[in-house]
């Protein structure tokens, strides 16, 4: 290639130049390994590895082993959507971009993958990607809860809470239920108006088990618009008490 050229890549491309390189990293030697000096254990060992390293938040010793899990094997798609969530949550989303863009390339139609890509555009705020990712797992499976569930976050972020409640419904619909699910829609309905369903919503997301403070502030909020002051007061304590204020 010129060097003209090279000059000339984009940060994508030179992104993708460094996921099998020395970014990748290596275990800092906290864990053991059965294999010799020099030697890279077992695959499934060092899957093990990866996700006790990520469970415990050890994440540059977790990048290292999903890099080389997925050195190894391009098309472990689990060991990818790990890799590009932890190269995401370090701040190098042109890294996780370009894995999926890669993985993408070889799995065209890997809903895993596609999810995954949406939520990193997503806290990009590429929101018409995100969208055009999670539609696109929507075509290809219709009854896909967690995708409507990321669309309806999306689409809030667009400012189309209307749209948004929809697809919280249909995420809900294709269950499980979620207090979470629950709560995001009783936004997206209060934004739209509805105020009646938006507390009906809270209700249910209590009724769950959620002991978010957000929830319950959302509660205030709703209730003040319908003009049950008495009961928004209430709302507003307990919110405050569970974020220990």
């Amino acid at each position: 290639m010129p060097r003209a050229r090279r000059r000339h890549q984009s940060s994508r491309h030179r992104a993708h130049d460094e996921l099998f390189g020395p970014t990748a990293g290596r275990s800092d030697g906290r864990e053991g390994s059965s294999a010799g000096a020099g030697q890279e254990p077992p695959l499934e060992q060092l899957r093990d590895l990866a996700d006790r390293a990520d469970a415990a938040g050890r994440a540059l010793d977790a990048i290292g082993h999903y890099a080389r899990l997925l050195s190894a094997d391009p098309f472990d798609v689990e060991a990818r959507v790990a890799l590009a969530r932890l190269r995401e949550r370090t701040d190098q989303p042109d890294l996780a971009l370009a894995l999926l863009d890669d993985g993408l390339g070889r799995l065209p139609e890997r809903t895993e993958l596609l999810l995954a890509r949406a939520r990193v555009y997503g806290q990009q705020r590429q929101h018409a990607e995100a969208e055009a990712d999670l539609r696109q797992v929507l075509r290809l499976h219709p009854s896909h809860g967690p995708a409507y569930f990321e669309l309806g976050l999306v689409l809030v972020r667009r400012g189309r809470a209307a749209a948004a409640a929809e697809a919280f419904s249909r995420a809900i619909a294709f269950g499980p239920e979620s207090a979470d699910t629950y709560t995001e829609l009783a936004e997206a309905l209060n934004q739209s108006g509805r105020l009646d369903d938006a507390a009906a919503a809270l209700e249910r997301a209590v009724a769950l088990g959620s002991a978010q403070p957000r929830a319950y502030n959302l509660m205030g909020r709703v209730l003040d618009r319908l003009h049950r002051s008495d009961e928004a007061t209430l709302m507003y304590r307990r919110a405050r008490e569970l974020a220990g204020q």
